[in-house]
């Protein structure tokens, strides 16, 4: 099983598999059919199988094919499909948000920054390499729901009203709907539904509370907090590293957890440990503070 917003799921998967070489397909179309004949043959057999075309219709257990080792090839070759596919979208993905950044110059390259900066949290938190690519990847893609946020809210150059702000609060829900279909974005899908939760439950848009929030979604919660506060705005200019770090101490155990926001203060004392020293000293000193929130 896996766990999603804090529920045990269980997954199967049903595979249906032709070959181009061993059922010479006349068409592309003929061949999505004979796989698409192998998989309902899959489900047929009590779902969670994996099946091959093995011509006139009928369809063969891919087991039957074990014993000459192509099983494992065939997986070698449906795992790097996947990884090809995956990345080929979000870097389609990305040529997107890239137009739709472009629309405000004020936001250029956020969603850039936002990856870089989640990916460093996560590598500081000591997470996987898989888990800090998954994030990376749904950091990349937690605005794109913004593509349905009318120009005349997202570049308002003043404060937004009560109503406008309840359209921009949909942009995470209009991500999701967007990306929803590709079945290889899951755990990201629920980062990019997530990042705008709050641990005291006054986030959006469920209100999740605490341990309810993934953390992959409260990472890059920080990290668009900090390239948010970090960059100029039509109504304001960029914030002081000091205000900034202000911010993230009051939003400790409101907004923030306590460990997530410690990561990138780490990863700024680092940066300016051999140079910038009143940089430096003022993340020494937040991290002090931090320390004694957690005590």
């Amino acid at each position: 099983p896996i766990r999603i917003q804090g529920y045990d799921v269980a997954v199967t998967a049903s595979i249906g598999i032709s070959s181009l070489k061993e059922n010479r397909p006349a068409s592309a179309t003929e061949l999505l059919y004979f796989a698409d004949q192998a998989l309902k043959q899959a489900k047929m057999s009590g779902r969670n199988a994996c099946f091959q075309y093995g011509g006139d219709l009928q369809a063969q257990p891919i087991q039957g094919v074990m014993q000459d080792g192509r099983l494992s090839a065939l997986e070698e070759k449906l795992i790097t499909l996947a990884d090809s596919s995956k990345k080929k979208y979000i870097e389609s993905a990305k040529a997107l948000i890239s137009a739709l950044e472009a629309r405000d110059p004020y936001t250029k390259a956020h969603s850039i920054n936002v990856a870089r900066y989640s990916a460093k949290i996560a590598e500081q938190m000591g997470l996987p390499v898989e888990q800090v690519d998954l994030i990376h990847d749904a950091a990349q893609l937690h605005d794109i729901g913004k593509i349905g946020i009318p120009d005349t809210i997202l570049l308002k150059p003043g404060p937004l009203t009560t109503e406008e702000r309840q359209v921009v609060k949909q942009h995470p829900t209009i991500g999701v709907q967007i990306l929803r279909r590709i079945s290889y974005l899951g755990a990201e899908l629920v980062i990019i539904q997530c990042h705008h939760e709050r641990l005291d439950g006054c986030g959006y848009p469920a209100g999740l509370l605490g341990e309810d929030i993934p953390l992959g979604a409260q990472i890059v919660s920080v990290a668009d907090s900090f390239d948010a506060m970090n960059s100029n705005r039509p109504y304001r200019r960029a914030l002081s590293l000091q205000v900034i770090l202000g911010e993230f101490l009051k939003g400790v155990g409101k907004q923030f957890r306590h460990d997530v926001v410690q990561a990138p203060l780490h990863v700024l004392q680092d940066q300016y440990r051999s140079k910038a020293k009143r940089k430096r000293l003022l993340v020494d000193d937040a991290i002090g503070q931090l320390l004694q929130l957690s005590n």
